[in-house]
């Protein structure tokens, strides 16, 4: 999502009755995605999580924020194998590398009982596309 008239990138996600917004002014940001949900979802719980993730990532609802909010900042949803996304680090700092884009995202705190990720697709705004200069 673009904002008109301003240089900034923004993303938006809905989770029950909220709405959460991720906005960047950063222009090393070229692409932003957020995803939020309940923390506890009867349907969603019961279904579980099965073939959504990579081995490697633990079947939780914080990974799927994470991986969804990655999909949204590529712009692809889940067009994209959700199992190629493989979210790595810390609550404070986590980190996505691809083969076209490397992403960085947070879980930051919000209201209690949602869960949020943002993800940001980040690059040298002098490169128009592909990886970033290292």
């Amino acid at each position: 999502m673009r904002v008109s008239g301003v240089a900034a990138r923004a993303s938006v996600a809905y989770a029950g009755d909220r709405a959460f917004v991720a906005v960047s002014t950063d222009p090393r940001v070229r692409a932003l995605g957020i995803d939020a949900e309940r923390r506890r979802a009867p349907v969603r719980d019961a279904a579980g999580y099965d073939g959504l993730f990579a081995p490697e990532v633990p079947p939780s609802v914080r990974s799927w924020t994470r991986v969804e909010a990655v999909l949204k900042a590529l712009g692809t949803g889940i067009r994209r194998d959700p199992r190629t996304v493989r979210p790595s680090g810390t609550r404070r700092r986590w980190r996505v590398s691809l083969e076209d884009a490397d992403i960085i995202g947070w879980d930051p705190h919000v209201a209690r009982g949602f869960r949020v990720s943002v993800a940001a697709r980040v690059g040298d705004p002098g490169v128009p596309s592909g990886r970033s200069r290292r």
